[in-house]
């Protein structure tokens, strides 16, 4: 049985592929999950500056410039991360029970669902536009190098055809011997 832990304690350091699934997956998502996080926080930030003259059933229209913000730069889980913590800041900060992850108002529990749909519908969108635009400049970058390719060599042709070929001896006709 090969554990994943194989190297330590023989003083051999593990090698980089024999890495855990989660360990990998985290270092790939734990910057774009934060950031993420971040942007909830700096929108929540914003929000309590100007409570007093914004309606609380407003607040979670902002938590979606978060999401969008997520899902164009760094994909669906951070979108959804956002989108989850959008909501709960929401709730805790901005609705009645302050403070609270309580909700006693009907109202309110729809509003923070139907914002969780209408974010979680944004950031897919949003993620595959990411997509989209990724694969589309690869693509146009593949064009690209293949019309390099193709005029490099059209000129090498038209070079070999002018220097060497059939039609150097039909534009200098003066070069061939006079049949006289």
């Amino acid at each position: 049985m090969q554990s994943h832990f194989a190297g330590i304690g023989t003083g051999n350091a593990p090698q980089l592929n024999e890495e855990l699934p989660w360990h990998r997956f985290l270092l790939t998502n734990a910057l774009p999950l934060t950031m993420s996080l971040l942007c909830v926080g700096l929108a929540t930030g914003g929000l309590l500056l100007i409570d007093r003259f914004f309606p609380a059933n407003l607040v979670p229209i902002v938590y979606l410039i978060p999401v969008i913000i997520a899902a164009t730069r760094w994909g669906t889980l951070p979108a959804v991360t956002a989108a989850i913590g959008g909501a709960a800041a929401a709730d805790f900060f901005f609705f009645p029970p302050f403070y609270s992850f309580r909700v006693d108002d009907p109202q309110t529990i729809i509003d923070l669902f139907l914002f969780l749909f209408v974010a979680l519908i944004s950031s897919d969108l949003a993620s595959r536009l990411r997509r989209e635009t990724e694969t589309l400049r690869q693509r146009e970058h593949e064009i690209q190098n293949h019309a390099r390719a193709a005029c490099s060599f059209t000129r090498s042709a038209i070079y070999e055809l002018r220097t060497s070929g059939p039609l150097n001896t039909i534009r200098n006709p003066s070069d061939k011997p006079n049949s006289r």
